[in-house]
């Protein structure tokens, strides 16, 4: 028998993929480089844009947590074709971009800038995402093996990652006064990845439990820190002097934000008509085809905005939101190709 689908993950994937646009989007806005950024009162708004963004990645890992760890039965066949369906996208984007710079007389080696793309270098550099995506799949079988029948040590390598994600922000604020997480590859920030993918599968198993707790289900709490959050986001980079919002992802108000964000859309009871049902799941479909779009939209676009003026960054944040959503779903009805906005 067919499972039922989760529409509720289909929320949360989408409104994780429209926040790292904002991300993506917004950073251009006020951002000049990794140590300095605009400061004027104009770009307040894009500020807040761009960190209402945080909790994109997170809950990107914790959704594919929360599926992957849950299943009944992972083997290695499961793992091997995931990660093939992986390297497949990879292989696919990297080899137009590949005959695109050779139509401008620029020679690369594929290969380079396959793995280069992985570890976050080049044109698709949000393929780093992918990247820890294969190695966290490699230790998937172990994982769910220890959440279904280990669940003690499952929680004590759940509860040492949280310590370690903890000890690197404090550490990065309020000693070096610099992101430790700068001097390594956002590919291989295992610590924070593999803590949200590990708590997305401990949410999943224990969601029956989650749903007793009050607090959790309070959409107006949630508004309120979540607004509380995004206003101190600006004054935690000045901390740390840069401005990006990767090197929030350790601190304990994201990972909160975040898991809380989480259980409640997940816990959230959905009355929703046929049509709009299959609306939401159309368009969580092409999530994946929206992050592989999304940065060739907002260069684009980039190029027709000032986007350090709010309504211009908001006016190129819904156009980029709209044209990559829409350009996904027509490569999903194209056979074969279509193949490339599928992990």
């Amino acid at each position: 028998m067919k499972s039922k689908r989760n529409i509720n993950l289909d929320i949360i994937k989408i409104i994780a993929t429209v926040q790292v646009i904002c991300l993506h989007n917004s950073s251009n806005a006020f951002i000049i480089d990794k140590n300095h950024w605009l400061q004027n009162n104009n770009v307040i708004i894009n500020q807040l844009l761009y960190y209402s963004g945080t909790i994109a990645v997170p809950l990107f890992f914790m959704v594919n947590g929360y599926l992957i760890l849950n299943r009944g039965t992972i083997d290695r066949y499961y793992i091997s074709k995931k990660i093939i369906s992986i390297l497949n996208v990879v292989v696919f984007w990297n080899l137009i971009v590949f005959v695109a710079n050779l139509f401008k007389g620029n020679i690369k080696n594929p290969i380079k800038l396959v793995i280069g793309s992985l570890i976050q270098r080049g044109y698709l550099y949000q393929f780093w995402f992918m990247g820890s995506l294969i190695i966290i799949s490699l230790l998937a079988i172990f994982l769910n093996r220890m959440l279904k029948n280990h669940e003690e040590k499952y929680l004590i390598l759940l509860i040492s990652l949280f310590v370690i994600s903890t000890i690197v922000d404090i550490y990065s604020r309020f000693v070096l006064v610099y992101p430790m997480q700068s001097y390594v590859i956002q590919t291989f920030r295992l610590w924070t990845w593999l803590f949200y993918y590990m708590l997305g599968g401990l949410i999943g198993k224990k969601k029956k439990n989650i749903q007793n707790f009050s607090y959790l289900n309070n959409g107006i709490l949630l508004s309120i820190f979540t607004v509380i959050v995004i206003f101190l986001e600006p004054m935690m980079a000045v901390q740390i002097k840069i401005p990006y919002a990767e090197y929030n992802y350790d601190n304990i108000l994201i990972i909160v934000w975040s898991t809380w964000f989480f259980c409640y859309l997940l816990n959230k009871p959905l009355k929703i008509s046929n049509k709009f049902n299959n609306l939401i799941i159309s368009l969580s479909s092409v999530s994946m085809g929206v992050y592989i779009i999304h940065p060739t939209i907002i260069k684009v676009l980039g190029k027709l905005f000032n986007t350090s003026l709010p309504l211009n960054n908001i006016i190129s944040l819904l156009l980029t939101i709209f044209v990559s959503f829409a350009t996904a779903y027509v490569i999903s009805k194209i056979p074969y190709v279509n193949r490339s906005i599928r992990m």
